[in-house]
């Protein structure tokens, strides 16, 4: 499977520290987003910004594209210093959805998933799944975030290890009508199967009922039946 995360869900459209990323080549406008998403979730946690400027952030990001060349590498205390921000953050649902897609565009970078295994990154998504339950655009972001995480073999065995398999099919089964959520669900399951052991998990919890489950509802989104494929 790739690196990038599923379509775009539609809905998501409703200080400086320049010395913290860095990259090989020009970024071009991902630096000045990435920044701008970082000062924004620290000033929410802080009380300092509207849902509206977190709305303008995950606009900026979602903006970007979709290279993984172009990300900007972070540094692991900056890294750290997001994630622990948001662990202490976890029921916002505007400030977690902020968190998760600046997560999942700095996830396409390989030196970025290893960052985000020191600072358990499977975890905080994980529990933003269980805690954002009935919030479906929450919960196709933050899948998409962990099926480029499992790019990184520590974070497939953090997921493994965290009954990261049950928590997906729960979300598959609490959102089998939306097909974003669906699409995401799937692309994660994709990365999980890549593995012996991520193959093993996913039969052990019926995987084979939920697939044919989400076949039967989706049967006419030659898209969707392609993630659920793994082609």
């Amino acid at each position: 499977m790739g690196c990038c995360e599923s379509r775009h869900d539609p809905s998501l459209m409703s200080s400086g520290r320049p010395e913290m990323y860095k990259s090989s080549i020009d970024e071009g406008g991902s630096m000045p987003a990435v920044e701008r998403a970082a000062e924004a979730i620290r000033a929410s946690a802080g009380g300092q910004l509207t849902p509206g400027g977190l709305r303008d952030v995950r606009l900026a990001l979602l903006a970007l594209p979709r290279d993984p060349n172009s990300v900007p590498e972070v540094e692991q205390r900056d890294m750290s210093e997001i994630v622990q921000i948001l662990k202490c953050e976890t029921q916002s649902a505007d400030l977690m959805l902020t968190g998760l897609v600046l997560m999942r565009y700095l996830a396409q970078r390989q030196v970025n998933q290893k960052r985000m295994a020191a600072t358990d990154c499977v975890s905080l998504v994980l529990q933003a799944l269980q805690i954002h339950d009935s919030n479906p655009t929450l919960q196709g972001v933050a899948c998409d975030t962990l099926g480029n995480l499992l790019q990184e073999e520590i974070n497939t065995e953090q997921f493994l290890q965290q009954r990261g398999v049950d928590a997906v099919f729960r979300v598959i089964n609490a959102n089998m009508s939306h097909t974003r959520v669906m699409e995401a669900a799937c692309f994660l399951l994709g990365n999980v199967a890549s593995s012996e052991e991520g193959l093993k998990h996913i039969a052990r919890n019926g995987g084979g009922k939920v697939a044919l489950s989400v076949m039967k509802a989706h049967d006419k989104d030659p898209e969707l039946l392609r993630e659920l494929l793994f082609l």
